[in-house]
């Protein structure tokens, strides 16, 4: 079981660093992100790839009460794109700075 847990850690933490360190700097572009107020665990979108909807969850319950695995799926699939909106938003500070 610890040896399956170290497999699917890396991956996803390859993809995450990827994803973070994407943005180089070249183009400007917009997000428009949406606001979801989470009722149930089901309403927050699995990540499949490395294409991220900038979809922002909040009052996020009940990851306690999954199994191991999919708990850590729901997690990160609720807080990457908060994560790479706010990226992005300090990306865009520090290009208006520096221009």
């Amino acid at each position: 079981m610890n040896v399956l847990t170290r497999a699917t850690s890396l991956p996803t933490l390859i993809t995450l660093v990827g994803l973070l360190l994407g943005c180089d700097g070249s183009n400007t572009y917009s997000i428009k992100s949406e606001i979801v107020e989470v009722d149930s665990l089901n309403e927050i979108i699995l990540l499949h790839d490395s294409l991220v909807k900038p979809v922002l969850y909040t009052n996020i319950n009940g990851l306690e009460n999954l199994p191991f695995h999919q708990a850590k799926k729901t997690f990160i699939s609720a807080i990457l794109p908060s994560i790479l909106v706010a990226k992005h938003h300090v990306h865009v500070t520090k290009s208006e700075i520096t221009t």
